[in-house]
């Protein structure tokens, strides 16, 4: 079980990193195709400028503007998701302005500092590859650092949704197991209460049953050789009280000893 958690939990990061990575950023240009479209130019304006003067080479412009294109695309579906706050709103607007005023800029730049142009000359000087060096690197940083911030409160909602649902889960699997020992205690109540009118029951009829006769006491008496089956039986056949029928059975008795 703990294998097969573990590779789950495995696919389960690969598809969020994939979807991160790549399925977002082109489900949001695809969502957003026609303005896809015009930005694209973006791309090529980022990666010319970075390569005037002979600053960065092809093989480093190139990946920084496609990165650029790539990280607004990012964001943008990242923005999509983020529960609305001051801190995610601030991120989104410095993302959105920083986007925005590095195109432009980039764009501006690349243009006046063509051979054609010549507003920037081919050797800026101290001036102009100051600001040309500031135009670089600052609007590249503060995408960065804006992305990376709007990343970090969609993950840390994320991780507070999931804690919330694992709350919920724990607080109603308690609930159940609640009920569970409530109806189990009633179950044992009532067994108790069942067994208590048994025994009770069982007393009352043992109460109620008639009681069994006593032994009988009667002892049979032998007058003038009749045998008679109690003293009172031989009074009542002889006349005579039963006092005088215990006195004569005595005598009877005496004689024959």
């Amino acid at each position: 079980m703990a294998v097969m958690a573990t590779e789950r939990n495995k696919w389960q990061v690969a598809k969020r990193a994939f979807s991160y990575i790549i399925s977002g950023p082109l489900a949001t240009a695809w969502e957003m195709a026609p303005q896809t479209a015009i930005t694209s130019a973006s791309v090529y304006l980022v990666a010319m400028f970075g390569m005037s003067h002979h600053i960065l080479p092809a093989w480093i412009a190139v990946p920084m503007a496609l990165g650029f294109e790539w990280t607004w695309l990012r964001s943008i579906r990242t923005a999509g998701l983020v529960r609305k706050g001051a801190d995610a709103d601030r991120w989104i607007n410095l993302l959105t302005w920083t986007a925005l005023i590095t195109v432009v800029a980039y764009g501006i730049l690349y243009i006046i500092g063509l051979p054609s142009i010549g507003i920037i000359p081919a050797e800026p000087g101290k001036v102009w590859g100051l600001g040309l060096a500031l135009a670089k690197v600052i609007p590249i940083a503060l995408m960065g650092f804006a992305a990376a911030n709007l990343h970090r409160i969609h993950k840390q909602q994320i991780q507070s949704d999931i804690a919330q649902e694992q709350k919920e889960q724990r607080d109603y699997l308690a609930g159940l197991q609640a009920q569970h020992d409530a109806i189990s205690i009633e179950r044992a109540r009532k067994e108790m209460d069942l067994e208590l009118w048994q025994k009770s029951l069982e007393v009352k009829r043992a109460m109620r049953a008639k009681p069994a006769a006593p032994p009988s006491r009667k002892k049979p008496v032998v007058i003038d050789g009749v045998t008679y089956a109690s003293r009172a039986e031989a009074a009542a056949a002889l006349g005579i009280s039963p006092q005088a029928v215990s006195k004569r059975a005595k005598k009877e008795c005496a004689s024959n000893a």
